[in-house]
């Protein structure tokens, strides 16, 4: 989606919303992507060569997830800024 930030509603949430380093961010943004992906048809199962390649390759951001009290994220996002 092209969005401007201002255009999204505000919302407590993005308290626990924290920048990351997709590099940094793989070891847990891998099992999210794996668990979300179970049990539904469409989503494909991803190797090593279509994270570093489609998402390491650089020129993107990203932000993870973390709900109060939790340890580890339970949601990412990675994006480019035009």
């Amino acid at each position: 989606i092209r969005a401007a930030p201002a255009q999204f509603p505000a919302s407590p949430l993005r308290a626990y919303v924290r920048p990351v380093e997709p590099q940094a961010a793989l070891p847990a943004m891998r099992p999210l992507y794996d668990r979300w992906r179970q049990g539904r048809t469409g989503p494909l199962l991803r190797d090593d060569w279509w994270w570093q390649t489609r998402v390491l390759r650089g020129g993107y951001e990203g932000v993870t997830f973390t709900p109060p009290g939790g340890d580890e994220p339970e949601g990412y996002m990675v994006f480019t800024v035009p």
